[in-house]
């Protein structure tokens, strides 16, 4: 009953903090330089740093705002630029007033994670389903996504949640019947058939990866829990097996049974400008350990370390209304004053502030 209280508590200050900060930069503050990171550790000495291979030692993924000029400057990488220019070639298609509220951001590698017109559409009606509305706007504006014409018909749709009219569609990126890592799209559509915005993750732009792995699925596991300072036996027990290649398979925790089995799939990932074949797993180790992983298919290399527990809950807001001032970073635990004298989530995990 504990575990399930902590997962529904989770994942309410995930979502609170999505709603909170739509327009934040992606994955913020993953990876933490250690001398730790990358390697099995052979002494455990309690939580360990998030990792992320992408970031290369900073703090977070770098986002562009494409409506602005320093999304024309030099020294760019061309995938954010051929984005601006796509984004521009958009813009000039639209009402004067509509492209003044225009607004796109794109991330480093080129993506759109965020286009939407203040107060307007993306597109004119249309009377479809909204799933085959959201997949005619991609495919029809390819140049304007990393999403590929011919990939947004081999689109996963993974949850379509409809509200008052207005349908909001998530999909998955797949190669080879593999889902991409953080490869999401969303769409919004409205009642009307009009798209409303769209957000592209980390996808896979025309980069190839070698699908067959080399290192075996408990081969991963074991590399996992080595990561994590965990030395397990390689004699894995199966619970669930997958029943197709694109599905997570799930293993007895070889830490003990009070533990939560362990969770396998194999996905793509973006990495700069490659594609990585990877295991992903999750693997709780302890009481305040649960990592979500990603090994490496081929060389067996850590690409991501990431602690599900939360232990610092912090945010850039608004302490008062937006036209009193900028964003400040704050704490939402501890002895900040903000909607009671224990600031938003007081000593517990669930907000009581805006």
């Amino acid at each position: 009953m504990t575990r399930k209280i902590f997962l529904v508590a989770l994942l309410g200050i995930a979502l609170a903090a999505a709603l909170s900060f739509p327009f934040a930069n992606s994955n913020a503050s993953r990876a933490v330089p250690d001398k730790s990171i990358g390697s099995p550790q052979s002494v455990h000495t309690g939580p360990l740093p998030d990792f992320d291979i992408r970031l290369g030692g900073r703090g977070e993924f770098t986002d562009y705002d494409l409506s602005s000029a320093s999304a024309k400057a030099a020294g760019l990488n061309v995938a954010v630029q051929a984005r601006a220019a796509a984004v521009a070639r958009f813009q000039s298609k639209l009402s004067s007033g509509a492209a003044q509220k225009l607004r796109a951001k794109a991330n480093e590698t080129g993506a759109i994670k965020n286009l939407f017109i203040e107060g307007a559409t993306l597109s004119e009606p249309r009377s479809d389903t909204a799933d085959n509305i959201a997949r005619g706007f991609l495919g029809g504006n390819a140049g304007l996504f990393a999403l590929r014409s011919a990939d947004a018909g081999n689109l996963r749709l993974i949850n379509e949640d409809n509200d008052r009219g207005t349908s909001f569609l998530e999909y998955a990126q797949t190669v080879g019947g593999l889902k991409v890592f953080e490869g999401g799209v969303q769409v919004a559509v409205n009642k009307n058939g009009e798209v409303l915005s769209v957000r592209e993750g980390f996808l896979i732009d025309g980069q190839t990866a070698d699908l067959n792995p080399g290192l075996d699925e408990n081969q991963a596991i074991v590399k996992a829990f080595a990561y994590a300072g965990r030395n397990v036996d390689p004699s894995l027990v199966e619970l669930r097996p997958r029943g197709e290649k694109s599905e997570s398979a799930t293993f007895a925790n070889p830490l003990g049974t009070e533990l939560e089995d362990v969770l396998s799939e194999l996905n793509v990932v973006r990495v700069g400008n490659s594609a990585k074949l990877a295991w992903h797993i999750y693997s709780e180790i302890g009481p305040d350990e649960w990592y979500e992983s990603l090994v490496d298919a081929h060389s067996g290399e850590l690409l991501l370390r990431h602690n599900l527990y939360v232990f610092d809950a912090q945010g850039t807001v608004f302490t008062e209304a937006p036209d009193k001032g900028a964003r400040q970073l704050v704490s939402f635990v501890g002895d900040t004053v903000i909607n009671t004298s224990f600031g938003w989530m007081g000593p517990a995990t669930v907000t009581t502030g805006n």
